[in-house]
């Protein structure tokens, strides 16, 4: 819920940044998405 009061009050980025998440701008963000899915594929065999 502190995401969504805070919502229309700060820029993206400092959304995400309260919500305790990466930014998906950051550097090698991307990259650590793409290895957590393989793992989580490799061990779930969907």
């Amino acid at each position: 819920m502190k995401l969504v009061k805070k919502a229309g009050t700060q820029t993206y980025t400092e959304l995400v940044e309260t919500a305790g998440l990466r930014s998906p701008f950051e550097e090698d963000a991307l990259r650590e998405v793409a290895r957590t899915a393989v793992e989580w594929l490799d061990e779930n065999r969907i």
